[in-house]
């Protein structure tokens, strides 16, 4: 029984069939995960639409509309009626024991991945003989939708955004598979995440059919080629794992086709574009889009390179090169300066503060400007916690960054380098001060030899 405040059988058919436009689809989707009539409706006109059969509920996930189908199943629209909250729901394909037990671990490890631009996984599981794996539904659209090429300030936010993500599976040894454009989501916010992480090996197709380039048929079959054949990087084409070196390659098939408006090589069948991507380097991104900024076409040429070795070695090797190029908004796109504001007089005592404070830094600073002082004068888990606490900051993860710079300073108290990071970030001030009176202490470390 409908209330005044549901909308009438043909908007929600017209909601079913996906033609409302966002602002209506956001309404109609915070109502419909609310009400228990919308609900059922929405089920009748989703079976009626797609002419199939949607499933049975799967315990507290209430089936409502199919999404979609691909090769690592059929993804749904659900509503858990425990958290009241809207949720895709896939059901999986696994094909034996040994790619189930796989699929099952790889699902457990991305739901352990927190970040704001990967799509959330809440749980994996089983259900009557069939996995499915439930995460975040994200309201927006793919990178695939979008009308290309962007301007280079957009696509640099947009992979900025999914570098962090990719930064942080990296970091938990995760490799995504399958980077592209369609597995990259944008938010109704405009924030850019990146979804199915980690998934796309255990399930799979054919690999050995010919398909038109265009086509986006996933290699995935456990023991074959891994990934989407547009996106794959030469050592995938080659039967090799997959690695953050082939994400990097993957990541910049896609940038380059945010910034160019296509991809990088062209053939008629997988085969020839096995045989291209093999042999040829892809054509640099400034001989199809002149106009763009030299930094950033570098850039997207350096995470093609053929050598695995010679692209950006992770996800944060990445998102450091982006987020230096975005610190640097003439690097983009030429502006004439503004005179800079008139600046305040402070007063004395809060100047002399400032001073000694700029002093003390630049004093402990300077020596950090490699950020490596691993190679050098620290080794073993110190150095290792050191250099992954700069990654996640890097990333934009400063609670994680003080958690690994806090180990480094636990398995080796003299780091001085570590303190003064903690001294910077670290949320609690008591912390804070002591971790840079420990920089101070050990001062001399921050010399020549770091």
């Amino acid at each position: 029984m409908q209330t005044p405040a549901c909308p009438n059988d043909d908007a929600l058919r017209r909601y079913v069939e996906g033609q409302l436009v966002e602002t209506e689809r956001a309404t109609l989707n915070a109502h419909v995960s609310t009400c228990d009539s919308c609900q059922s409706l929405v089920v009748s006109l989703g079976r009626g639409a797609a002419n199939v059969e949607l499933p049975p509920n799967i315990e507290e996930f209430e089936v409502l509309q199919r999404l979609g189908k691909g090769a690592m199943g059929e993804v749904y629209l659900a509503r858990d009626t425990r958290l009241q909250r809207l949720v895709a729901l896939k059901l999986l394909v696994a094909h034996g024991d040994e790619s189930r037990e796989r699929l099952m671990r790889e699902a457990r490890a991305a739901a352990r991945v927190h970040h704001p631009n990967l799509a959330a996984v809440y749980r994996v599981a089983e259900h009557q003989g069939r996995l499915y794996l439930v995460s975040e539904y994200l309201d927006g659209q793919t990178l695939a939708d979008l009308a290309l090429p962007l301007p280079p300030e957009r696509a640099l936010a947009i992979a900025t955004d999914l570098a962090r993500g990719l930064a942080a599976a990296h970091l938990e040894s995760l490799v995504h598979r399958d980077i592209k454009p369609q597995n990259a989501m944008l938010t109704k916010s405009g924030t850019a995440k990146l979804v199915d992480f980690g998934l796309a090996k255990a399930a799979g197709a054919d690999p050995q059919r010919a398909v038109p380039d265009g086509a986006d048929v996933d290699l995935t079959r456990t023991g074959a080629l891994v990934g989407t054949p547009r996106y794959m990087a030469p050592e995938l084409w080659r039967g090799e794992a997959a690695t953050p070196h082939t994400d990097v390659y993957a990541f910049g098939v896609m940038l380059y086709e945010l910034l160019g408006g296509r991809p990088p090589h062209h053939a008629p069948s997988v085969s020839d574009l096995r045989d291209v991507v093999l042999t040829k380097p892809a054509p640099p991104l400034a001989g199809l889009m002149p106009s763009l900024p030299p930094a950033l076409c570098e850039l997207v040429d350096r995470c093609l390179r053929l050598a695995p070795g010679a692209r950006f070695a992770s996800g944060a090797e990445l998102l450091a090169a982006l987020e230096a190029l975005g610190a640097r908004p003439p690097a983009l796109h030429a502006r004439v300066a503004s005179p800079p504001p008139p600046r305040r007089r402070l007063p004395l005592a809060a100047a002399s503060a400032a001073l000694l404070v700029a002093g003390a830094v630049v004093f402990l600073w300077l020596p950090l400007r490699d950020e490596r002082p691993s190679a050098r004068s620290h080794v073993g888990d110190a150095a290792q916690a050191y250099d992954e606490g700069l990654a996640w900051w890097r990333s934009g993860s400063t609670t994680p960054a003080v958690r690994r710079f806090e180990a480094a300073v636990a398995s080796d108290p003299s780091f001085a380098a570590a303190q003064l990071w903690l001294a910077f970030i670290h949320p609690d001030a008591v912390k804070a001060r002591a971790a840079y009176s420990q920089a101070v202490l050990h001062k001399q470390q921050l010399g020549a030899a770091d």
